[in-house]
């Protein structure tokens, strides 16, 4: 979790937001669903280590999983 890198890390929802935008078409339904999965694994470590903030937590979460 101290290695931890990125828009996820960093707290920054907006960038993740991008992220998804652009993983809308029907194609990018696989890579979308894993980037969710993936994005919610790495929010739990930069809770527990990283994100000193509960708003970028939440924040994040309600990004990932509307």
């Amino acid at each position: 979790a101290k290695a931890l890198t990125g828009p996820i890390a960093r707290g920054d929802v907006t960038t993740v937001a991008h992220h998804l935008a652009a993983l809308t078409d029907d194609d990018a339904a696989e890579l979308r669903a894993f980037y969710i999965d993936m994005g919610l694994k790495t929010l739990d470590l930069a809770e527990q280590d990283m994100l000193q903030d509960p708003d970028k937590v939440d924040a994040i979460r309600k990004v990932l999983r509307p």
